[in-house]
């Protein structure tokens, strides 16, 4: 209760964390207290905390996992953590869709819905379909938290679907230089494999072109192939851009992707 913080604050137990709140960006305000009895009065806690303690059972994803798996020198501007969620299938959505009169809807927010800011950046919430997250890790940071993030193969991935909230293609581009240093190319065949989106596929291979990989996983090799020669007997394949939603200027003819 608020009672009870206030005298466990008063006692030194705990201690409030001060955020600030765009009231007219935020549905809700949020408080957070810092529960370390070992802590000093300087201690604070650091972002990807404070997001995990946002949704518990969330996902740190985009920018904030880039930066956590240190794909980054850039300053992070924004946070994110995402909700999963299943694809219910209803037979009946179409037909209902049909016979609802138009909903006018607020202009939605690329970066997702805000929560609070702290230390000059915007944390963010948003729902994942979990079908496209194949890739979660766990990190034991400190006595006190415990963080749920993408893996770095995912972290890779998700930069052409969500290349806003990953921070934009100076920040995409530095992640996957060094993102190739360390990254697992059998992981990044069985997140394809799980994720089973042939477009996905098709940008992952002129990314890698782009960069001059070596294919050296079988199985790697193996989907990048089948794609490719799906495409190829396909009449109906259309160009996409490399990163969702942004414009281009070339086309690569051999995976009809547009490059920025």
């Amino acid at each position: 209760s608020k009672d009870t913080l206030e005298r466990l604050e008063e006692l030194g137990w705990v201690r409030k964390i001060k955020t600030e709140v765009d009231k007219l960006s935020a549905s809700q305000e949020m408080d957070f207290f810092l529960v370390d009895m070992e802590a000093t009065p300087s201690d604070r806690p650091f972002a990807c905390e404070l997001l995990q303690a946002t949704k518990p059972n969330g996902v740190i994803s985009f920018l904030s996992a880039i930066s956590l798996h240190s794909l980054t020198t850039q300053r992070i501007p924004h946070h994110h953590i995402s909700t999963l969620r299943e694809v219910q299938h209803n037979p009946f959505t179409a037909e209902i869709s049909k016979k609802s009169a138009p909903i006018t809807r607020r202009k939605r927010n690329p970066l997702g819905t805000y929560v609070f800011s702290y230390e000059g950046a915007g944390f963010y919430t948003s729902t994942r379909i979990q079908k496209k997250v194949a890739g979660i890790k766990k990190k034991i940071v400190n006595a006190r938290t415990l963080l749920r993030f993408t893996d770095l193969e995912q972290t890779l991935l998700d930069t052409f679907s969500h290349p806003t909230q990953c921070g934009g293609l100076a920040i995409i581009n530095e992640a996957w230089e060094n993102g190739l240093e360390i990254f697992s190319q059998g992981r990044l065949a069985e997140h394809l494999k799980y994720i089973d989106d042939k477009n996905l596929t098709r940008r992952t291979a002129v990314m890698l072109e782009m960069l001059d990989v070596k294919i050296s996983d079988p199985e790697l090799s193996d989907i990048i192939s089948n794609t490719k020669k799906e495409l190829d007997a396909s009449a109906t394949s259309e160009v996409i851009p490399l990163f969702k939603g942004h414009p281009y200027s070339e086309l690569n003819c051999t995976w009809g992707v547009g490059m920025p």
